[in-house]
C-alpha cells in the first residue's frame, strides 16, 4: 500500500490522507496542531500485514513517521483491545521502529494499551518506548517493576531518554494491576521545568528522590535535548520489552495546554474503554 506521504500533508482535521475507497473513516482526533506522529491500529488501511503479522504501521499525521519491522519473527500481530483492532507485542520480543528516530524538545505523548500480565512492584518491567540503539540501557517508558531502591515498593512508570539525560519519574501505587488493565497514558513536558503525567485518569506525583541512578532533581532532569524515540514495544530482544497490546500512540512536538490534554485523553478513553 502507498505511504501516507504520497497523499500529501494532513488536512485541517489532522488526517484525510486516505481516500474513502480505501476503507473506514479515520477517527476524529481533537487536537492536530503540532502533531508529530499518530498511529491508530484500528484503522486497517494504515497496516501492512501478511498472515496477521504487521510489517508497517503508517503514520496518520501526514509527516511520514511510519513504523516498520521487516523481520518476520519480530513483527507484532493483529489482536484486539476492547472491541477494536490493536497490535500485540507479546512474548517480549516483537517491536517496530521508525526509519529515523523522531526527535522533540517540549512534547506531549499519549498511549492506549494493556499489559498481558499482572503489574506490580515485583513484576518484570515492560519497556514500551526506546530511544536510539546506543541510548537504550534503561529504556524510555516503563510500566511495572522496581526501578531502584529509591522507588522500592512502587509501581514505577518512568521516562528516560538515556544519553540526553532526561528523566521524569512518576509512580502509581503498590496496588497490583490485573492483567489486561487498560492504560490510557499521557506525558506533557514543557522542556523547562513543568511535567504532567497521567495514567488511567490519575495524575501521578513526580518523585522527589535526590538522586536516582546518577540523575538528580525533583523528579526530572533535562540536561540535554532534544529527546527521541526510535523503537516501539522493544528492541528485538527479550526482557524488559513489552508483553502487551497497543491500540494508539499520539506524539505532539509541543506541550499541550491542560485543556488540550483533557480533550485528547477523553478521546482515547472513549475510543478504547
Amino acid at each position: 500500500m502507498p505511504l501516507l506521504s504520497s497523499y500529501g500533508s494532513a488536512s485541517t482535521r489532522g488526517f484525510g490522507q486516505f481516500s474513502a475507497s480505501q476503507g473506514p473513516s479515520l477517527p476524529e482526533l481533537p487536537i492536530t496542531t503540532n502533531l508529530l506522529s499518530w498511529h491508530a491500529a484500528d484503522y486497517a488501511p494504515s497496516l501492512t500485514s501478511s498472515s496477521g503479522r504487521v510489517s508497517q504501521w503508517d503514520d496518520l499525521s501526514g509527516n511520514g513517521n511510519h513504523l516498520y519491522q521487516s523481520t518476520g519473527s519480530l513483527q507484532p500481530s493483529i489482536s484486539t483491545l476492547g472491541s477494536m483492532d490493536a497490535l500485540s507485542f507479546g512474548s517480549r520480543q516483537y517491536c517496530m521502529y521508525y526509519s529515523s528516530e523522531i526527535t522533540f524538545n517540549a512534547h506531549t505523548i499519549f498511549l492506549a494499551m494493556t499489559i498481558n500480565e499482572a503489574v506490580s512492584s515485583s513484576s518484570t518491567p515492560n519497556d514500551i518506548l526506546y530511544p536510539v540503539a546506543s541510548n537504550v540501557s534503561e529504556g524510555g517508558l516503563r510500566i511495572g517493576g522496581n526501578f531502584s531502591a529509591a522507588f522500592s515498593g512502587e509501581v514505577s512508570t518512568w521516562w528516560h531518554f538515556s544519553s540526553n539525560n532526561f528523566r521524569i519519574n512518576g509512580y502509581a501505587n503498590t496496588t497490583t494491576r490485573a492483567s489486561g488493565f487498560l492504560y490510557i497514558m499521557s506525558l506533557n513536558w514543557n522542556n523547562s521545568s513543568t511535567a504532567q503525567f497521567r495514567v488511567s485518569n490519575s495524575a501521578l506525583s513526580l518523585t522527589t528522590a535526590s538522586s536516582t541512578g546518577g540523575y538528580t532533581g525533583g523528579g526530572f532532569d533535562s540536561a540535554n535535548s532534544p529527546k527521541n524515540i526510535k523503537f516501539i514495544g522493544g528492541r528485538g530482544v527479550s526482557t524488559p520489552a513489552l508483553n502487551g497490546i497497543i491500540g494508539e500512540i499520539i506524539v505532539y512536538n509541543s506541550a499541550l495546554t491542560s485543556g488540550q490534554v483533557d480533550s485528547v485523553y477523553s478521546y482515547l478513553s472513549e475510543r478504547w474503554s
